[in-house]
């Protein structure tokens, strides 16, 4: 398990961010119309294709997003029709998307954990889905696309 009092910091950094979000129309639409799991995604048309190809279609899959934060990606998953889990270190982050996925109607169980202890049962997903990751996962994965090795993060973003 991490160092609580790095932990704690964390937290408190990602709450301090998370605070400064005002739940309005604008961070409605935001999630409710954004075009990938992943704000990377409204940046680079060639990102978002990539976390598309990763991700796949997400109807019917347990999806457990890893360090949601502020990101649309839980609702993103959801509302695509996946169970969706959502963990963070920042109880204003997991609150404000509580509130998100409530407002727009879609199922979501988002509970503050350290990534080292969820807490969340011992299952199968069928999909770990964290933003960084999965954008870390792209930029190692290109050499292997050009034909050198394999990435050891594959399972991250791709299913267990």
């Amino acid at each position: 398990m991490g160092d609580q009092s790095q932990l704690l910091s964390e937290a408190e950094f990602w709450d301090r961010r998370a605070s400064a979000i005002l739940i309005d129309g604008p961070c409605l639409r935001r999630f409710s119309q954004s075009e990938g799991p992943s704000s990377a995604t409204e940046f680079s048309p060639r990102m978002k294709q990539d976390i598309l190809g990763v991700v796949g279609d997400p109807a019917g899959r347990r999806v457990l997003v890893y360090g949601c934060g502020t990101d649309a990606a839980p609702s993103w998953f959801a509302a695509r029709g996946a169970v969706v889990d959502a963990i963070d270190i920042s109880p204003i982050s997991v609150d404000l998307q509580k509130i998100v996925a409530a407002r727009l109607d879609l199922r979501v169980n988002a509970v503050v954990a350290d990534a080292h202890q969820t807490g969340l049962p011992a299952e199968d997903y069928d999909l770990v889905y964290g933003n960084a990751i999965c954008i870390i996962w792209i930029c190692l994965e290109q050499p292997r696309r050009s034909g050198g090795s394999s990435s050891p993060m594959v399972w991250l973003c791709s299913g267990m």
